[in-house]
């Protein structure tokens, strides 16, 4: 899907750190030390396109081996939040009704075709809730991190927060303005996954518009369209099936879970 909102490149150079190492350290000095090429001035909560670099990376030996690596759009307006995985092209779009319920979208951006999930229809998990879906990360678990520092920026303020979680080791950079996270990592004895913000801007109406405007098939219906050479392949690649806010690898294969 080639939808261009107006994206400022970010060049962040913040750690995120074990706890043990997070401790005693002064992030202050190494977010100030790139606050000149930081510009969260752009993007506002309800119209936001935030792009992500996701990285997973399991020990081997003394090293950490790199083992995914794929980029992730966070876009999000009053309405609606989208997931979309450009490597994939595939878009998550989820909505949410009068009455708080969520509705998913599966849009498939090379055939401009989408599977519409009506509220019953999807999966009732926590992965579904609407905060953290429009976050990355629910909101209310910074709750149970540790606030480290606060540094103020041009527009907001940037909060460091770490911990431990279920037995993970969690670090959180923080956008409470954005309601975003520029960098976050769960590290867990056999992984590391991390999420690093690399580009913050506006455009999320155009891109919502983008996908609700494709040729749209309802779940339900999928029974009655079995011929349909592309209901076949997305079945096929396991794609259509009872609705889920997983994340995808390069490959298309869902990511593990993790209680964020």
């Amino acid at each position: 899907m080639n939808v261009r909102p107006s994206l400022v490149g970010l060049v962040l150079t913040i750690s995120v750190l074990p706890l043990s190492s997070v401790q005693g350290q002064n992030l202050k000095t190494s977010v100030e030390n790139t606050q000149n090429t930081m510009d969260f001035c752009v993007g506002r909560i309800n119209d936001l396109v935030a792009d992500y670099e996701v990285k997973l990376t399991r020990p081997e030996g003394e090293k950490m081996r790199e083992t995914r690596r794929y980029p992730l759009q966070l876009i999000k307006d009053q309405h609606n939040v989208a997931y979309h995985y450009p490597n994939l092209q595939i878009t998550d779009l989820w909505q949410r009704n009068g009455n708080g319920q969520l509705s998913l979208l599966k849009g498939f951006d090379a055939q401009q075709r989408s599977i519409e999930y009506q509220p019953g229809e999807v999966k009732k998990t926590g992965s579904a809730r609407w905060e953290k879906l429009a976050s990355l990360i629910d909101p209310q678990l910074l709750q149970g991190l540790k606030l480290l520092s606060s540094t103020q920026l041009k527009c907001g303020v940037l909060e460091h927060y770490s911990g431990v979680m279920n037995g993970q080791v969690m670090s959180v950079n923080w956008l409470p303005h954005l309601q975003i996270p520029v960098s976050m990592t769960w590290q867990q004895p056999r992984e590391t996954l991390n999420y690093q913000l690399t580009k913050v801007g506006e455009g999320a109406s155009a891109f919502v518009a983008t996908v609700q405007n494709y040729n749209a098939t309802d779940f339900a219906d999928i029974g009655d369209n079995e011929s349909d050479p592309f209901l076949v392949k997305m079945i096929n690649l396991g794609y259509v099936e009872h609705a889920h806010s997983g994340a995808y690898d390069s490959a298309g294969r869902a990511l593990g879970s993790h209680n964020h």
